[in-house]
Order: C-alpha cells, then structure tokens, then sequence
C-alpha cells in the first residue's frame, strides 16, 4: 500500500509529534526595520509662520472647493484661486529660504 504525501506527513506529524517536513519556518529578517537613530524633523519647517500659511492655504483650497461645488461663481473661484496660489508660494518662500 502507497501513501501519498499528505498521508505520509500526517503520519509522521503524529508518529513523532512533530512535523519532519523540510520546510523552513525561518523567514529571516524582517525587510522594513526601524533605524537605531532616526534623523530628527527639521524644527525650521515647524515655525508658527509655515503652519499659518499652511493651514491658511487648506482653508483657501476648502473655500475654493465650496465654491465650485455651490454657486459655481468663476469670478469668486478665480479670486480664491489665486489667493491660494499667492499663500502657497510665500510657503515655498519661507521653506527654501527662510
């Protein structure tokens, strides 16, 4: 009588009370570790200032989007669009040289 190799496994898992299968169960290391010493955040970018203009430009971008989805005013959704646009370059500004 032949088994086959689920058969042969499952009798020899029980026999022994162990798997003697050839697999390996060490799958090494993991690929994504945590560095020892992370590099702290730029405190530059963190200023009152740069958070102000950042939030003032999502505000201006919520606006802008309201707007369109509203009323549909071009003339108002241009002006709040380039009010945006005006924030969003004086944050670039103050981040690259300031």
């Amino acid at each position: 009588m032949s088994l086959t190799n689920d058969q042969e496994h499952e009798a020899s898992t029980t026999a022994t009370g162990a798997a003697s299968c050839s697999r390996t169960t060490n799958a090494g290391p993991p690929r994504h570790r945590a560095s020892a010493h992370p590099t702290p955040p730029n405190r530059s970018s963190q200023t009152p200032l740069v958070l102000g203009l950042a939030w003032t430009y999502a505000a201006l971008r919520v606006a802008h989007s309201v707007i369109h989805t509203t009323r549909n005013d071009v003339d108002w959704r241009f002006r709040t669009f380039i009010l945006s646009w005006i924030v969003l370059l004086a944050l670039w500004v103050v981040l690259v040289f300031g």
